[in-house]
């Protein structure tokens, strides 16, 4: 995780300490900072980097932190994680005339923090979290990660959904009153509806369901599953020609005794009787179909390659 400080102005270490021991402290994990190295490393007090505390407009203070990278072969990286410029300072000379001299400056440094046990239910709040601490800061600071992306998206999921059934369920509203007789059985499939995806939301969290990108798609799906039912009914009780409720309700639901049948007969066939036809006769990829790793040219790097048997082969296998 990256976090870039673009100073404008002074850049001083008094700083770059606050908000080393800041992160550490929220964080509860190292951060890998070119400040930490540069302060337990021998040339700290040799050079006499601990009464540089003001600016780093003197060239003596980024000359110097550059000559303290550069002599450690594991310690040149931290160069990557500052950037240098020049800027022209005036000074004035016994307090009576002034002069402009080219100096190094760091213009901006970065430096990392490890999060430990960032599983996908920490993403979201960690991202938020950071956000936070980069809005607070006094400096313009950037942040980023590999999941920030995936974290913005879960973060929409419950807008995307209230947004997706609402305009659903208005699809549904006017639908049923341009084709229900009784404006009144059209409100009643609403309530249905609305009645079904809450309880589908609160059984889903009973389960332990997360919600992610395929329940939001289930559940926008569930206006459809649930419309089917609750109009179809609706419609025959208004076109009934029958004269009590009771007579009308009889009508009505032996309409949709087809509809169960099928609907459970789906139910078993895809939760038990599917499930063990496929694990009955399932084929075992024979031991030499698995990944080998074959080492490189490069030291650094390995890489994958696949091994299959003549059998896997005939199979199609690639």
């Amino acid at each position: 995780m990256s976090f870039e400080y673009n100073f404008i102005g002074l850049f001083t270490m008094v700083v770059q300490r606050g908000v080393s021991e800041e992160m550490q402290q929220k964080f509860l994990s190292s951060a890998d900072s070119w400040y930490r190295q540069l302060i337990e490393s021998q040339y700290f007090e040799k050079e006499n980097f601990s009464k540089i505390t003001v600016d780093n407009s003197t060239p003596s203070f980024a000359e110097k932190i550059k000559f303290v990278f550069s002599l450690d072969y594991f310690t040149r990286k931290y160069l990557k994680d500052l950037k240098f410029g020049n800027k022209w300072i005036r000074r004035s000379i016994n307090g009576l005339s002034t002069e402009e001299k080219r100096s190094t400056v760091i213009s901006s440094a970065r430096f990392c923090v490890r999060l430990l046990a960032v599983d996908d239910n920490f993403q979201l709040r960690a991202t938020m979290f950071l956000r936070h601490l980069a809005a607070k800061s006094p400096f313009k600071v950037e942040i980023y990660n590999e999941f920030f992306e995936y974290a913005d998206q879960v973060d929409s999921i419950v807008p995307s959904i209230f947004t997706s059934l609402g305009i659903g369920t208005f699809a549904v509203v006017v639908t049923s009153l341009l084709f229900i007789p009784q404006p009144s059985c059209a409100l009643w499939v609403c309530v249905t509806i609305l009645s079904i995806n809450l309880g589908t939301v609160g059984c889903m969290t009973l389960w332990n369901v997360r919600l992610d990108f395929v329940s939001m798609v289930t559940i926008v799906m569930s206006i459809g599953t649930s419309v089917d039912f609750a109009a179809h009914i609706a419609y025959h009780f208004a076109r009934s020609h029958l004269q009590t409720a009771e007579a009308r309700l009889r009508d009505t639901i032996s309409f949709a005794k087809t509809a169960t049948l099928v609907i459970t007969f789906g139910l078993i066939h895809g939760v038990i009787i599917l499930p063990v036809l496929l694990a009955t006769f399932h084929i075992e990829r024979s031991p030499c179909c698995m990944k080998i790793i074959v080492p490189s040219t490069d030291d650094s790097a390995t890489t994958r390659e696949k091994t299959h048997c003549k059998k896997c082969l005939a199979l199609g296998a690639t």
